[in-house]
């Protein structure tokens, strides 16, 4: 039998092909943003420290998840409204400016430099109007605030570039604009009041779906700490002034001698509850509740929550999250000032 070998050129081209459309695709339900060791996708250890006020910053947290009929926020997922749209694009993705629309020269110039912006994006419902535009072939995350669609074209308020994606930490760093004195990426990007990347920690439809969430959850909390911020967290808005509130970047973690799989909590509860477990939550930013962040389901077409919530409002299904059997890690925390530290 004789085999017939390709024409080199033709194997060439569907191997082109092959890869674009990988690149193409969504991440999958077990595909993390960031590096692996980032403290959104480095598992902890079972007896990582923890800080020695554990036990009153978890009472504070229960504080404020305890329903507002009892006097705390309540707590919730923000999902339709202030969750995040996530639009991952291809390489041929055709780009477009968006105007930003707040004095910033060097992110209004990369934004204006041009976005993979699919014509048919759509932000978030919520007054944050988030969305980050994702794109495997140059690695790269595109975040807005804010972010509609004019007569005129794209406008944002406010955003953030991140490049190199797979091997960043999942916050804006340090990074000296063309002036060498002022930090662009730190100081002056990103969505979250944090500088941690708008789409770290959100919970992917994806992930739920599958009972797996393969990385740390993003914490919003009513009432955070002032003037101090918890490492890798860049900044903070906080405006409380006790000493037993949360700071901005805190990172906590579910009781890891819980068997989770043994509690009688409905399915969204226990995977969420396993993600708390192994890599823990961490403060993100601010919000009128407790509670986690998702991927906002606008692009699909359907609202699949009420079904992967098993018909709960959010609510009511994180009145059942074990906010109590968190432990707080030890702490690292830095002045809640913009500087080279």
């Amino acid at each position: 039998m004789t085999l017939r070998v390709p024409h080199l050129a033709t194997l060439c081209l569907a191997l082109l092909v092959i890869a674009a459309s990988f690149a193409a695709r969504p991440l999958n339900a077990h595909a993390n943003f960031f590096a692996p060791t980032s403290v959104w996708n480095q598992p902890l250890a079972a007896n990582a420290p923890l800080d020695p006020n554990s036990a009153a910053y978890v009472r504070e947290l229960v504080r404020q998840a305890t329903p507002r009929t009892a006097g705390g926020y309540g707590a919730g997922i923000q999902t339709t409204s202030f969750g995040v749209p996530i639009y991952t694009v291809g390489a041929a993705q055709p780009r477009v400016p968006v105007k930003l629309d707040t004095a910033s020269p060097i992110l209004g110039a990369a934004f204006k430099a041009g976005i993979p912006l699919p014509t048919s994006a759509v932000a978030a419902a919520g007054s944050d109007g988030n969305l980050a535009v994702y794109q495997p072939s140059t690695d790269t995350i595109w975040e807005f605030w804010r972010l509609a669609r004019k007569a005129d074209g794209w406008h944002s308020q406010w955003g953030g570039k991140l490049v190199g994606v797979s091997r960043n930490p999942g916050v804006y760093r340090n990074v000296l604009g063309p002036d060498g004195k002022n930090f662009i990426e730190r100081c002056f990007w990103g969505a979250p009041s944090s500088k941690f990347s708008v789409v770290a920690g959100v919970i992917r439809i994806n992930e739920l779906r599958s009972g797996v969430i393969p990385h740390a959850l993003a914490l919003h909390l009513p009432e955070i700490r002032a003037g101090v911020r918890n490492f890798p967290a860049q900044a903070t808005d906080g405006r409380t002034a006790s000493a037993s509130s949360i700071p901005m970047g805190a990172h906590l973690r579910l009781d890891p001698s819980i068997n989770v799989n043994a509690m009688p909590w409905p399915p969204a509860i226990k995977a969420l509850a396993r993600a708390a477990q192994t890599y823990g939550v961490v403060v993100n930013n601010h919000s009128g509740d407790v509670g986690f962040r998702a991927e906002d389901p606008r692009q699909f077409g359907s609202d699949p929550y009420p079904a992967l919530f098993g018909n709960q409002s959010a609510s009511q299904l994180m009145r059942q999250f074990p906010w109590d059997k968190l432990r707080m890690l030890k702490l690292d925390l830095r002045s809640g000032g913009c500087s080279n530290v």
